[in-house]
């Protein structure tokens, strides 16, 4: 038995609500007769049952209801003392909102109350122009954009689970959404997504960022960007100023944001890359390489620098970056990486061993901060809880059970209600070929792949489609389940579509080459259209899983994007019963010869990522 009963009636009203949210999502009960919560400050995370009072000793409120969690699933009426050590000061995690999926409220809540039971503190939502600015209509314009009641509310409802929400804007470039508006731009475009530097309207716009950001959020923190600005100082500033040192140019403008940022009392943090390509001809991951002390000398006194890396395994490729991050005077913050941005399916496999080479290196170097990032490029396909057991593994980490496999797998199953075995299923449909470590993502481009064109047909094995069907059989166990069966059965249901599609491209030109046209009628008579039949599956078990988690806004590139397969595949199907018909004497696609992607080489799954949808199933211009 475990203990399932507290009791609140004596805590401060805000603590009450919150913990009234906790028990109901992880199953707590709530009683007067139960266990008195006592918390008190402690160096250490401890919690002590006593048969009647539950005494938690945190470092100024963190990780309480990581205590409290952990406390829960403890034996009933039997007394014990937990204790844990701070790996970290502050662990956080970063959400991307701004590539279409942008959470909805309770998902945010909910996210923070897993990160509350895990013990982390801060929470990013990364939003380019997803957030109101005053006198800024198209600032988000019909993108989902949180309002300033939004972010306080979100705010608030951190705060209560003693998690810090930082604002994370941009400052400089990422602004591809809001510069495709001509009003936006009066004034304050240099070129592509930049904003015109040196201009004061620049400026009154940051400012009013700073301002909105300050009106929503109580953290004294700020994320403020200034990542590839690659052509910077090249449009309107060159126009109007001539060439100039574009890292100057930078500086300057970090220089004036910075002050920005002071003035409405903010520590701002940054992407620390742009120091590290200068001093290094454009790299930024170097081995045993010292940034040269005038370079180091260009950033503010106010300024965090956040070294991100989502690549590496190896531990000592992240002690090399840490050392030579060490050498500014400026704080480091490590940004790691839940891969979730590559596929509808994440690589949690491939995090797994990236996020535990980061960490271990971090607390060697002494790294005080640590957030992991949850991009969605290019579509944000992959649902955000798909990572959970990145989420959860990152955290036991951190608070010192990163060796022991037994006890962070108990913990995701307590903590998350499926076994970690179940739901490591959901990376499945992006490993063919290779392991769970891989970054491929063949579900994507077979998925969007041309039925005549054919561009990656040439990756496809014949064995693919029986892969897929045997994934789908897995994934659909789990499709029922109350609280993640929407994952499931989205994924399932795209295997499904692969298990025929995979190779219906190949089978399709061989059947014409052969001239078997009884073969080819099968096909596109029978194969074509039970294809059809499970892309409208999918697009509606994918709609679902979207719309548990996301604003309706963003969706609609997904009804282009899949619509868009499903009338390609009627229009292939249709060119072949013409063909078949009589109606014409050729196949114009299937006649073009097939250009040999790998330039004569092995080339298959284990080397084929491509993650841009405009470049999946045409040669043509979009």
């Amino acid at each position: 038995m475990k203990i399932m009963e507290i009791s609140i009636k004596d805590l401060q009203a805000d603590m009450q609500l919150a913990i009234t949210d906790f028990a109901r999502e992880f199953g707590i009960r709530i009683a007067d007769t139960g266990a008195e919560i006592v918390c008190r400050e402690a160096d250490e995370l401890t919690a002590e049952y006593n048969g009647k009072t539950l005494t938690i000793g945190t470092r100024g409120g963190k990780g309480f209801f990581r205590a409290l969690s952990l406390s829960a699933n403890m034996p009933k009426y039997k007394p014990f003392f937990l204790r844990e050590q701070y790996g970290l000061r502050d662990l956080g995690l970063m959400t991307d909102c701004s590539r279409n999926a942008v959470p909805t409220l309770e998902t945010v809540k909910k996210l923070i109350r897993y990160m509350a039971a895990l013990g982390y503190t801060t929470l990013q939502l990364y939003t380019e122009d997803l957030f109101e600015v005053e006198g800024e209509p198209f600032f988000g314009y019909l993108r989902g954009r949180y309002s300033q009641d939004d972010l306080r509310a979100l705010d608030d409802y951190a705060a209560r689970f003693g998690i810090e929400m930082i604002p994370c804007v941009q400052t400089l470039a990422h602004f591809t959404a809001p510069t495709r508006w001509d009003k936006f731009n009066e004034g304050k475009h240099d070129i592509n997504d930049i904003l015109l530097v040196g201009e004061e309207k620049t400026y009154a716009f940051i400012e009013k960022i700073f301002a909105a950001m300050r009106a929503c959020f109580r953290s004294k923190n700020i994320h403020i960007g200034m990542d590839e600005a690659h052509m910077l100082g090249l449009g309107k500033y060159l126009d109007k100023h001539g060439y100039c040192n574009r890292f100057d140019i930078l500086c300057r403008h970090l220089e004036r944001v910075a002050a920005l940022a002071e003035k409405y009392d903010f520590t701002p943090m940054m992407w620390s890359d742009m120091f590290f390509r200068l001093a290094f001809g454009g790299k930024y991951y170097v081995n045993g390489g010292s940034v040269p002390k005038e370079v180091r000398e260009k950033v503010p006194k106010n300024v965090k620098l956040v070294y991100w890396d989502y690549y590496s395994t190896e531990e000592e490729h992240y002690d090399d970056m840490f050392r030579a991050h060490k050498e500014f005077t400026a704080p480091t913050v490590f940004a790691g990486g839940f891969w979730k941005w590559r596929s509808f399916t994440p690589h949690n496999g491939f995090s797994l061993i990236a996020t535990q080479a980061a960490i271990n290196s971090a607390k060697r170097y002494a790294v005080d901060d640590a957030f992991f990032t949850m991009w969605g490029d290019n579509g944000a396909e992959c649902p955000l809880f798909s990572v959970l057991p990145n989420i959860v593994s990152a955290a036991e980490n951190v608070y010192g059970h990163g060796d022991d496999e037994t006890w962070v797998r108990n913990r995701f199953k307590q903590t998350v209600g499926l076994t970690w075995e179940n739901f490591m299923l959901l990376d499945l449909p992006d490993v063919l070929e290779g392991n769970l470590r891989d970054l491929k993502n063949p579900c994507k481009y077979l998925l969007y792949n041309d039925c005549l064109m054919g561009i990656y047909d040439c990756t496809v094995q014949a064995k693919d489609g029986k892969q897929y069907a045997q994934y789908a059989e897995c994934l659909q166990k789990f499709a029922k389940h109350k609280k993640w069966g929407y994952m499931f059965a989205s994924a399932a249901a795209l295997c499904r579509v692969l298990a025929l599609k995979a190779n219906l491209g190949n089978r399709t030109h061989d059947a014409y080459k052969a001239g078997d046209t009884k073969a080819l009628g099968d096909i596109a008579e029978n194969e074509y259209g039970e294809l059809l039949r499970l892309v409208r599956k999918f697009y509606t078990r994918f709609r679902t899983a979207w719309l548990i988690e996301n604003k309706p806004q963003g969706f609609e590139v997904q009804d282009i994007r899949l619509g868009g397969l499903y009338g390609r595949i009627e229009s292939c199907r249709k060119t072949l019963r013409d063909y078949l018909d009589g109606k014409t004497d050729r196949v114009a696609e299937l006649d073009e010869p097939r250009i040999d992607l790998s330039g004569g080489k092995e080339f298959s799954h284990k080397h084929c990522e491509v993650n841009y949808w405009r470049t999946l199933f045409t040669g043509g211009v979009l």
